[in-house]
């Protein structure tokens, strides 16, 4: 069982429990304020769908191309010929049944342990979806985070991506 599911899933009648739930409900609402802020997304309403959300995927053991398609319920997956992205000056693998397999090699990685860092940035390249990538792979990120048992609690997110993206790029040097 992963750590998210240990602390929510516990008898609420142990103090010091419902402390530690508290505590990640507010990570988890600020996680989700500050990741949908990113995408230009704001209101409280907005943010505690997301937080909704979150906690499901959270729950979940492993993932899967179809938990992520139920997550994501900003676009479809970019899996048929001619749904295509483009993201600034990036321009990811056309559309086609090809993004479904990268996408599920991808969470495999997560599942498998690999490095946060690595999975989000191989998640991102490839933009599976038409929209909610961004907060897509923020969610895999702390799923990841979550289940390694990475996730300091004194950072936001992008605190902690910055640094976490710095150390791997001290440690690919």
């Amino acid at each position: 069982m992963n750590r998210f599911n240990e602390i929510f899933n516990v008898p609420s009648e142990l103090a010091f429990i419902e402390n530690k739930r508290v505590m990640l409900d507010s990570l988890l609402f600020n996680f989700c304020e500050e990741s949908n802020m990113i995408e230009g997304i704001f209101g409280e309403e907005n943010t505690l769908n997301h937080v909704k959300r979150i906690k499901k995927l959270l729950s979940q053991e492993v993932l899967s191309v179809d938990i992520l398609q139920t997550f994501n319920t900003a676009g479809a997956l970019r899996t048929q010929s001619g749904m295509n992205v483009y993201v600034g000056d990036h321009e990811p693998l056309p559309g086609g049944m090809h993004i479904m397999y990268k996408l599920d090699s991808c969470l495999a990685h997560a599942n498998q342990g690999h490095d946060p860092y690595a999975v989000h940035q191989e998640f991102e390249t490839l933009h599976p979806f038409l929209d909610g990538n961004g907060r897509t792979g923020r969610a895999v990120w702390l799923w990841q985070m979550f289940n390694q048992d990475y996730y300091n609690m004194q950072y936001k997110f992008l605190q902690m991506w910055y640094y976490q993206s710095l150390a791997n790029s001290q440690e690919r040097k």
